[in-house]
């Protein structure tokens, strides 16, 4: 793996762990929307780029309250993300 990120590194948010996290923590409209908007080109062979597609797996973060990718952003590469909560009902921060 070649991975090596810095502070101020980005990646696009449908094909990573955080970034599905904090998606998902979005109304759907307005997550749909930034995804519409995004360049979903693939990474790698196992990213999704369809907007439905991507939007059911947005929905399953939502169930299971956390997110996994599988080689979506770089072969060999597997992560996870949770939501955390401050005194409010919002995402205040996403460890990955």
């Amino acid at each position: 793996m070649s991975i090596g990120l810095m502070p101020g590194s980005r990646l696009p948010a449908h094909c990573t762990s955080m970034g599905r996290t904090l998606l998902a923590a979005l109304p759907e409209a307005e997550a749909r929307v930034l995804v519409e908007r995004s360049d979903l080109s693939p990474r790698t062979p196992q990213s999704l780029t369809d907007l439905a597609e991507i939007m059911a797996e947005l929905n399953r973060v939502r169930a299971q309250g956390f997110a996994v990718i599988d080689q979506e952003v770089e072969l060999g590469l597997r992560s996870i993300a949770v939501p955390l909560h401050g005194n409010r009902p919002v995402v205040t921060a996403c460890p990955g």
